[in-house]
């Protein structure tokens, strides 16, 4: 338990916030070796001879908020785990992509977005099927030709043909790109 500039023992005493060499540091220390020299639950404390100090993180007090509340939503979070993390497990080790290929904010917003959408194919293909997605594609025939035009026009001819290999990967096609 923290009020501000002490911490509370589970014996009951207080420890006191050191001084530190910096204004902000990153791990806050508390300790009060008077306390600890007359309290009988020193041996199970500590094994230190002054007596107890606790390093906290700066943030600490933000961190048990948030560990509260996801004990108090454990049921919540469960199903945030199977429902949103798992896209992301998917992507990191069976569509081999445990890392991004590029540098740059732009490019890996590009590569994050084309993981996502061959993952979203993937899918695709598993719940309606290839002859399904195949007539559903043609009836928006014109439009994607749009999107795919645009997509390659905005691109460096390097990166078409890295991400159109790691692309075209991922469905387990065999296919070859050359380069003249």
């Amino acid at each position: 338990m923290i009020k501000i500039g002490i911490y509370i023992c589970p014996a009951g005493q207080e420890l006191y916030r050191m001084k530190h060499r910096t204004e902000n540091p990153k791990r806050i220390r508390y300790r009060n070796y008077e306390a600890c020299k007359e309290c009988e639950h020193k041996d199970k404390c500590t094994k230190s001879a002054k007596g107890r100090e606790i390093n906290r993180s700066q943030n600490q007090d933000f961190l048990d908020i948030v560990d509260a509340r996801t004990k108090e939503n454990m049921d919540k979070y469960l199903k945030r785990q199977m429902i949103v993390e798992h896209p992301f497990g998917t992507i990191k080790r069976t569509m081999n992509a445990g890392h991004f290929l590029t540098r740059g904010m732009e490019s890996v917003k590009t590569e994050s977005s084309l993981m996502m959408l061959s993952y979203n194919l993937k899918r695709v293909i598993n719940i309606l099927g290839i002859s399904e997605l195949i007539s559903k594609i043609a009836q928006l025939r014109g439009y994607f030709l749009r999107q795919i035009e645009n997509f390659m026009i905005n691109w460096t001819f390097s990166y078409k043909i890295i991400y159109l290999r790691r692309f075209i990967t991922q469905f387990d096609v065999p296919v070859s790109i050359k380069i003249d």
